[in-house]
């Protein structure tokens, strides 16, 4: 049988006759068996391999923050260093240390040479203030070995390094051959080979909270991590997000995330463990908060945070410190071994602390605290071990003084100076790119047990130019620092380039590769952003030789790069091929349980291309509990607290490829959220039990005494989803007793109390009182006595007569008025007498009010591609429902259209218009009263269509009148101007004319006998139309022709609005110029709105009547002949009817009268 072993483990050889396995046992327990001889070293050959294996991952792990070149660095440096501890099994331990440095370091922690992430055994913190902390939640022997904290930024890294030592095992340890009782099943997740990022690590471990109910509660957190995380937060174990008041806001800066929780106004039901969760590729970690609610209710005491077991040397001072909450406040008292202390005690609000200054082996033993109050005890214990210090107080190794990052000219001198204190004096490694380091004539290492240095003489950028490492170790511990030292060469040159151009498929490996003349730094750029090597592209440097080694590239990698050293620089432009996306890895099917996060996941060979996520063959849309996760190669979908509506098949695609999973959900059994309470009532008043389930579909039994109850008008079960209510009505002396509901395993018990009154109610108040709006709500009960004092309650608070509230005594009456009631008055009002009490609630109603709607604007225009939003305003009561309509269907939403109303308003939102979105949109807005709607016209406006081929209608001996007809589509906007272009025969370039704005124009100062070519373009808001068929070329010269009038332009009938400006237009020719004039019905009009210009005749009617209606003639003649055209003219309105707003919706009182005013247009 193999072992299982963990790296740094000691083991006992017992047979090594094999080559390949050795049998072994473990040095802490019985177990034994066989292990590969490979994993097996002598001590002092693993010692040496762990320093290796160290430096070699403190060389890559990645630095994030870089600074600019006028930013001062400080190298990373210890103030505070790890101790070293000596534990029992199964006991929590606690590392801490205090760096400095400039950029802020990053924290790393390694057990042995293996990186530790955040999980639930290995919680680790890095505050504000630079303190590091790791906390084992519970040691296994397994976990002994060398702790080190490694701090690092782009000036250099310094690390320390401690022991744990575990003593043997717990009896229920669970070993290979007892099973795993106690084994975490997490370790190896918590174990790292390298990392690319930073897992989610927070600032400082929260204290729990305990707030009065009613109050304004602050949950805040604290966290770094690199890639961006995945924030949330859990109540009870189930997410949450902002809502009822509940708000949840998560902010960055950098790789500095801040995640806050408020609850405004707690209650009771919302004490529980808060619970916050950040992921992302390098890891997870969880930060719980207890939050607990104080009322006014007695509370028993609780341990919030317990003493923990201690172990110090003897003289360290140390504070025993807990958390116990309790209401009335617990009297606290300290135990030692079982008998009171006094000593330095101290409570500061619920914490309660105990401090030992200097103490010796005597105060070591077992502490108790113990708080009691008038509902129950509580108490938490811890040892504390005092140990007997060391002879001589051994010390592992610590920098009081480090070098930093520096230059050097060549053939210069390197000085790099440093001090450690340690007990033993510890010894010295120097090393040179990990290379240990030894003295020679140019290399000299002093050390006098504290003071180091360095001197390296004529430094030579080939042979000293590197990563320098100063180790410090002894017995007891490690240290360690580093930094880069650069030996400058003044002449280096690139002596083989880049290549300029690079071309690479996606996914495929690529390398730069450039060479100097020098053994130097070199710095890579991509698109002038410097790369660091700490992620898919890896910096090398061979000597001479600099590479730049993309894996897997991808289209981002696409750009320019370039390497730079001195003033010298090679540049290389890099292009990605894009790969047609194939899955790399396909679903799998899922089964999981409710309320868990469903994570589906693929892997495709881009790390750009966007996958599309299916349910039962429905597209799956981001919601707040659905998120899409694109982290490199890999994509996910994550659908958080599942339930048994999510079963179904899923599927993923991506470009023509399509993977399937099913998705199976294990229903969990029903459980009581909230149970029953006791409840004391008056004989004759209503009681009501109540609890609260986890599923509204629950099957429940309720008993009395034991015995399951039948249900009758007396006992009555109400069910509101999760919520379910015993009502027991009109109770009697029988009703007395102990009430019990069962669900599934979980049994709630709780005790009805009945009392006798002293006075009955002879008149109680009603369940519900209902008001209008802006009255008077009048409560009114009738005693059986007339000297009994009543009080009236709002809302649980009293009542205390004011302008508002008005009580009147009569008799055995007894009144409460509320005055001109609204909505903020809807409440419970209660009348209590002695021991009765009777409680309506009330409601107060708006007059109902039929509907309307208010169109800010009935058409609207806008471009293909734009946005556009219909407003409107609408009013009613009750809060009318509003949908939208266009061809008779209703509009649907998607990610191009959004929805929105509220009491006031509504509004339909089209992103992007195509042609196929214009047309009508009705909104139809509905409530109880009925139904109104409202139209807008959307028009999709576009360039017009190109107008006709301008034709000659007048030549002379320099000029030419043009005409041409209109585009037959206008593009659904206004003609703003017409450009007319030309050119000679023998010159091709145009000469244009602009801001023409009829379809007429004369061109002047051309070449007598010069041929032209003309065409036109039209424009409206939109842009310009594709320009009109060319003419044929056309020769000016003086025409000496006569010609009769020609009408080339015909007028047009129009149908018009009353009120309305209405202009009547036409084109006329001829030799020479005839006189116009127009007629109306056959008779001659006289008017000064009639022009004949550019050969265009126009007639402008400024405002249409009724008399408008007729046919019009425009008639020209010259001495050669006449023309004429006519129109057909008709002034027309379609009917409309118009009801004042007050009218839409009356309410009047019986036996008078109503009349409506109808208001109508039109014509005829």
């Amino acid at each position: 049988e193999a072992l299982n072993l963990v790296e740094g483990e000691k083991v006992y050889v017992i047979e090594q006759q094999n080559a390949d396995w050795w049998f072994v046992r473990k040095y802490l327990t019985d177990d034994k068996g066989w292990v590969p001889a490979q994993c097996l070293m002598d001590e002092v050959s693993y010692t040496h391999y762990v320093q290796k294996k160290l430096n070699e991952k403190i060389d890559k792990l990645p630095v994030f923050e870089r600074p600019g070149p006028a930013e001062k660095t400080l190298a990373p440096k210890f103030i505070e260093k790890l101790q070293p501890q000596h534990v029992p099994d199964g006991y929590t331990v606690q590392f801490e240390c205090k760096v400095e440095g400039l950029p802020r370091p990053q924290i790393t922690w390694f057990r042995q040479t293996a990186i530790i992430k955040p999980s639930e055994d290995f919680q680790i913190y890095y505050d504000d203030d630079n303190v590091a902390t790791l906390i084992i939640r519970e040691v296994f022997p397994e976990d002994a070995g060398t702790f080190t904290c490694v701090a690092k930024n782009a000036a250099g890294f310094a690390s320390n390094s401690t022991e744990l030592l575990v003593e043997a095992p717990l009896s229920d340890h669970g070993s290979d051959a007892t099973g795993l009782s106690r084994k975490s099943m997490s370790r190896e997740s918590s174990l790292a080979d390298i990392l690319e990022g930073i897992p989610p690590t927070f600032s400082r471990r929260p204290r729990a909270q305990y707030v009065d109910e009613g109050s304004n509660v602050l949950l805040e957190c604290r966290l770094v991590a690199i890639p961006e995380p995945d924030v949330y937060w859990t109540f009870n174990g189930e997410e949450i997000t902002t809502k009822d008041n509940v708000k949840i806001v998560t902010e960055s800066d950098m790789h500095m995330y801040c995640s806050v929780l408020s609850i405004n106004k707690v209650n009771k039901k919302q004490e529980g463990v808060y619970e916050v969760v950040a992921t992302n590729r390098e890891g997870e970690a969880k930060l719980p908060i207890i939050l607990k609610v104080k009322t006014g209710d007695k509370e028993p005491p609780q341990i919030l945070e317990p003493l923990k077991n201690m172990i110090i040397r003897e003289g360290e001072s140390v504070i025993l410190s807990t958390h116990i909450i309790g209401n009335p406040t617990p009297k606290i008292t300290w135990f030692k071994n079982g008998e009171q202390i006094k000593g330095n005690k101290k409570t500061d609000k619920d914490i309660h602390t105990l401090s030992l200054i200097t103490p010796t082996r005597d105060d070591s033993g077992e502490y108790t605290v113990k708080a009691v109050n008038n509902s129950g005890t509580a108490e938490t214990s811890c040892t504390l071990t005092v140990e007997e210090p060391e002879s001589g107080n051994p010390e592992a190794p610590f920098f009081v003084e480090r070098f930093e990052e520096q230059s050097v000219p060549q053939n210069g001198t390197i000085r790099l100076p440093a001090r450690v204190l340690g007990n033993p004096v510890p010894e010295i490694l120097w090393l040179c790119n990990n290379s240990p380091l030894y003295p020679s004539e140019r290399v000299k290492q002093a050390y006098d047990g504290e003071n180091i240095e360095l001197i390296i003489k004529n430094a030579d950028s080939e042979r000293d130019s590197g990563n320098y490492k100063c180790i410090a170790s002894n017995p007891i511990g490690k240290a360690s620092h580093g930094a880069r030292i650069t030996v400058e060469v003044d002449d280096v040159v690139f002596t083989k380039k880049m290549r300029k151009h690079v071309v690479v498929e996606e996914t495929h490996r690529l390398i730069l590769e450039c060479e100097t003349s020098h053994t130097v730094i070199t710095r890579w750029y991509h698109n002038d952003k410097e790369l660091t090597g700490m992620d898919h592209r890896i910096i090398v440097q061979e000597g001479h030789i600099h590479k730049l080694i993309i894996r897997n590239a991808s289209m981002k990698d696409a750009g320019a790069y370039r390497c730079t050293v001195k003033n010298q620089v090679t540049k290389s432009n890099v292009e990605v091929l894009e790969c047609k996306p194939e899955f790399t890895r396909k679903l799998e099917d899922v089964e999981t349980k409710e309320k868990e996060v469903l994570v589906l996941e693929v892997e495709i060979t881009s790390d750009t291309a966007d996958v599309t996520w299916y349910k039962d063959g429905e597209r799956i849309q981001e919601a707040d509990n659905k998120k899409f996760v694109k982290d490199g190669h890999i994509r996910k979908l994550l659908v958080r607290g599942i339930s048994v509506h999510d079963e179904g098949e899923y599927s993923c695609t991506v470009g023509d490829q399509e993977c399937t999973a099913e998705v199976n959900v294990i229903e969990l059994p029903p459980e009581l959220l909230r149970g029953l309470e006791d409840i004391t009532c008056v004989k004759g008043d209503k009681a009501t039990f109540e609890i609260e389930l986890t599923k509204g579909d629950a099957l429940v039994k309720w008993f009395k005494n034991g015995k399951e109850i039948q249900f009758n008008s007396h006992v009555k079960l109400t069910i509101d989803g999760k919520l379910q209510k015993l009502k027991i009505y009109d109770t009697t002396k029988d009703d007395q007793a102990e009430y019990s509901c069962q669900v599934g395993e979980h049994t709630s018990k709780a005790r009805l109390t009945v009392e006798e009154p002293i006075v009955d109610f002879i008149t109680k108040l009603p369940d519900t009182t209902t008001v209008t709006k802006d009255t008077d709500a009048t409560f009114t009960v009738e005693l059986s006595k007339p000297d009994a004092e009543v009080v009236w309650y709002k809302s649980g608070k009293k009542i205390k007569p004011s302008s508002k509230h008005t009580v009147e005594v009569e008799g055995t009456v007894r009144r409460l008025i509320v005055h001109d009631c609204t909505e903020e008055d809807e409440t419970s009002y209660s009348c209590s007498v002695f021991n009765l009490k009777t409680t309506s609630k009330l409601r107060v109603q708006e007059l109902p009010k039929l509907p309307t709607v208010t169109l800010d604007q009935k058409a609207y225009k806008v471009r293909k591609e734009d946005s556009v939003t219909f407003n409107v305003k609408i009013s009613g009561t009750p809060k009318p429902t509003v949908e939208w309509y266009t061809s008779g269907t209703v509009v649907k939403k998607s990610p191009r259209i959004f929805k929105e109303f509220d009491e006031e308003s509504a509004s339909l939102t089209i992103k992007k218009v195509v042609e196929q979105d214009a047309g009508d949109y009705t909104v139809r807005v509905k409530n109880p009263c009925g139904e109104v709607e409202a139209t807008v016209h959307l028009t999709i406006t576009r360039p017009p269509s190109r107008p006709g081929a301008p034709e000659p209608v007048a030549v002379a001996s320099d000029s030419l009148t043009l005409y041409w007809k209109v585009p037959e589509d206008d593009g659904d906007a206004e003609i703003t101007e017409y450009i007319l272009e030309y050119h000679e025969k023998k010159v091709k370039e145009w000469t244009t004319i602009r801001q023409i704005t009829d379809t007429t124009y004369t061109v002047e100062k051309l070449t007598t006998n010069k041929e032209y070519m003309f065409r036109v373009i039209a424009v409206n808001e939109v842009g310009p139309s594709e320009p009109s068929p060319e003419s044929p070329y056309i020769k000016v010269k003086a025409s000496t022709e006569k010609e009769p009038p020609v009408i080339q332009e015909p007028l047009s009938d129009v149908s018009i609005g009353l009120g309305k400006t209405l202009t009547l237009s036409c084109v006329i020719g001829g030799q020479p110029v005839p006189e116009v004039s127009w007629l109306k019905n056959g008779k001659s009009i006289k008017s000064a709105k009639t022009t004949y210009e550019n050969r265009i005749a126009k007639y402008i009617i400024e405002e249409t009547t009724e008399k408008t209606t007729a046919t019009y003639t425009c008639k020209a003649v010259n001495e050669i002949g006449e023309a004429e055209t006519s129109c057909s003219v008709k002034v027309e309105e379609r009917p409309e009817i118009t009801v004042e707003s007050t009218d839409v919706s009356s309410q009047l009182k019986v036996g008078t009268t109503w009349e409506v005013t109808a208001t109508i247009s039109g014509y005829p």
